[in-house]
């Protein structure tokens, strides 16, 4: 079974993300829970696969839920868990792994659509060419302890690292995205911000090739 962790602070946001991942994750079960649920009664017999997912809180900053996010990510990873890490959830995992300068403020904030350098890790079967989502104002600096990066770009951070010899991943960018979910995101961030328009990267590709990413869910799911 799946759990997946929605980690968007926002109320309306959070269920704008769950109305996205209901269509990105029909082909199978899950069970979704927020920051406000409890997790407690949540036992490891619960799940086999855990995803951590995108927030617009910051993982280089102190917030409320972290003591609680991390030592539950800590006991997924004790219990061998497969996890994926999407965003901040890519950089929580990080930092659960790690310790926290790992992560920091981006070097360069990432708004729009990148092409990223994969590695032949299993976690990538099946895509072609494949131009990703990204929305993003941490990163994270290096590879934590025991990890080998599996995707980069020429901005340099890791944009995603796998855990050596285990089913746990961190992605920097976001599989799920479809084109008008991501654009519909980054409408809202620079009507609020209109001086980060700036960072704006445009898709050069077609809109439906970003679909081909949601590839990585199934792809996830299928390892035990």
């Amino acid at each position: 079974m799946l759990l997946l962790l929605n980690l968007v602070v926002n109320l309306k946001d959070r269920e704008k993300l769950d109305n996205l991942m209901a269509n990105v994750l029909d082909f199978t079960g899950y069970r979704t829970v927020n920051l406000d649920d409890d997790w407690n009664s949540i036992q490891p017999e619960d799940f086999s696969h855990l995803v951590l997912t995108g927030s617009e809180a910051s993982a280089s900053e102190d917030n409320p839920w972290d003591s609680r996010l991390l030592k539950f990510t800590r006991q997924a990873l004790k219990d061998q868990k497969s996890i994926l890490g999407i965003c901040y959830g890519h950089q929580m995992l990080a930092k659960a792994i790690g310790d926290n300068p790992v992560v920091r403020r981006a070097t360069n904030p990432e708004l729009g659509y990148y092409h990223i350098e994969l590695t032949d890790d299993e976690l990538f079967r099946g895509l072609d060419n494949p131009v990703f989502a990204q929305s993003h104002f941490d990163e994270v600096a290096f590879a934590p302890p025991d990890c080998t990066s599996i995707a980069s770009n020429e901005n340099r951070s890791v944009q995603g690292f796998r855990l050596i010899g285990k089913h746990v991943w961190g992605l920097q960018f976001h599989p799920e995205f479809d084109f008008t979910f991501a654009e519909n995101l980054y409408a809202d961030v620079f009507n609020n911000h209109p001086e980060l328009q700036q960072l704006y990267n445009e898709i050069q590709e077609s809109p439906e090739h970003l679909l081909q990413n949601r590839l990585i869910y199934r792809n996830f799911l299928e390892t035990e």
